[in-house]
């Protein structure tokens, strides 16, 4: 879960932040001086536990609608900045050209 909440892809980062996050460490329930489980223990549990829920769907609609009841969105608009590289796989090879 904090993996996914803060926008840690790794699970070797996730146990890194772990280490030093005194946060983190109470989130996963992990005293001060408990060893942090090894990177393939998040992935197990990413992978096991939260298949087949919608837990991480959920856990997002609360967050859009405080977000909502806040007055910090409103719905009437989305904007994505997200420039992609488009490939060229069948020519010589060039430079990527970014899109907006």
């Amino acid at each position: 879960m904090v993996g996914y909440v803060f926008a840690i892809r790794s699970e070797r980062l996730i146990c890194r932040e772990v280490q030093v996050n005194l946060a983190y460490r109470w989130f996963c329930r992990l005293g001060i001086e408990d060893a942090i489980p090894d990177h393939s223990a998040f992935s197990r549990a990413r992978n096991e536990r939260f298949r087949e829920g919608d837990v991480f769907r959920r856990v997002f609609e609360r967050v859009v609608e405080a977000c909502i009841a806040g007055g910090l969105v409103g719905g009437g608009r989305i904007c994505v900045a997200l420039p992609f590289a488009v490939a060229n796989t069948t020519g010589p090879s060039e430079p990527s050209q970014i899109h907006d």
